[in-house]
């Protein structure tokens, strides 16, 4: 009969490597012969600093042949997060996919730590971006040069990120992808995302995304997230009181802010700039605008945007899909559009009358 430790590390009070370092030294402090905790008499990390015997982590019946995994927990606000249980004890849980590690534990002591190591480490890996804070992949600078484009590659977490910033109590930005870009003069542009493998997520995401002005903080000021105490002072007065998920909303402005910000006073501003999806969603109030009507992994929207830094949004817009927080890929692009032909046609004609005006007009000769 085997049992398993589950590990749940919860990232808003505490960085990846701060959590990684409490569960290393969990691991150091373990007996391998039992698998059980040994007595801390000096436990100084936050993570450990509890005195555990046998019995906050169970027994092995087969204490020669013991088998760790790590599990899976559906909607966990971060990648990994760290919290106690309502007993006070610390579990261990991530919010990727199962991972686990057939081979038996026979109680040699380094076999045992190598093999936990790895197992956290590979957690840690494929929860990189589902726990990161808001950090843009840069899709570049441009002009208004025809045909520059740019593209890059990110991943989120689940199918639902977007649509979920539509309804009432708002979203999780940490379920969303943000790509920003620069444009140096005024231009039309096309932004196009698609559901793809890639930067560690599946493919299948129908990605929706919202278009703003604005730029979150960054280094070195710290990461902007919805956690921080300047961005819960935000939601509840920008909600009135409200309970809210996040501070992601699809359809409108909003606001958030870092840790070094706790009382509000440098957040960052989204202007919202308009949004699209892939498909058409209706959860039951009615049908959500912007969508493309064809479900095919894939949305486009064209934007005529004066010079400045943008960010666009990028999510799932599966709002039934909420308790599958599977990492998704997408593939994010944006081209300059050329003007329409007939368009261009009439500038340059315009160019052409200004220019011939200004002719005639110095070859008039005033009497004195």
């Amino acid at each position: 009969m085997h049992y398993f430790h589950s590990i749940q590390v919860v990232m808003r009070d505490a960085s990846l490597f701060e959590c990684l370092s409490g569960l290393f030294q969990l691991i150091e402090n373990t007996n391998p012969e039992t698998c059980n905790p040994i007595e801390q008499t000096n436990a100084h990390s936050r993570h450990t600093r509890r005195k555990a015997g046998p019995e906050s982590y169970g027994s092995f019946a087969d204490r020669r042949a013991a088998s760790w995994m790590i599990k899976s927990k559906a909607g966990s606000p971060h990648g990994l997060s760290f919290s106690k249980s309502n007993t006070g004890k610390n579990l261990m849980q991530t919010s990727q996919e199962t991972l686990a590690l057939g081979r038996p534990i026979t109680g040699e002591r380094r076999f045992f730590k190598k093999t936990l190591h790895l197992a956290i480490l590979l957690a840690a890996m494929s929860s990189t971006t589902a726990m990161a804070h808001l950090f843009p992949v840069d899709l570049g600078t441009f002009d208004s040069t025809p045909g520059a484009t740019g593209t890059a590659l990110s991943s989120t977490t689940g199918n639902f990120g977007w649509i979920d910033g539509t309804d009432a109590n708002w979203a999780d930005t940490h379920k969303l992808a943000p790509f920003s870009f620069t444009l140096t003069a005024a231009a039309d542009v096309l932004l196009s995302f698609e559901g793809k493998v890639a930067a560690g997520g599946r493919a299948g995401l129908n990605p929706g995304f919202s278009l703003y002005l604005g730029l979150p903080h960054i280094a070195p000021d710290g990461p902007d997230h919805d956690y921080s105490v300047g961005s819960e002072l935000i939601r509840n007065t920008d909600s009135g009181g409200a309970v809210t998920e996040g501070s992601f909303r699809a359809l409108t402005s909003w606001r958030i802010t870092n840790d070094a910000d706790p009382e509000a006073l440098d957040a960052s501003y989204f202007t919202y700039i308009g949004h699209a999806y892939d498909g058409s969603q209706d959860y039951g109030f009615g049908n959500i605008p912007g969508g493309d009507g064809l479900l095919d992994n894939k949305v486009s929207k064209t934007f005529y945007l004066e010079a400045g830094t943008y960010t666009a949004f990028v999510g799932g817009s599966n709002y039934a899909s909420q308790s599958n927080t599977a990492s998704r890929g997408i593939g994010g692009s944006i081209t300059v559009v050329p003007l329409p032909a007939p368009f261009a046609l009439l500038l340059s004609g315009l160019g052409f009358l200004g220019v011939f005006g200004r002719r005639r007009t110095t070859g008039i000769s005033l009497p004195a």
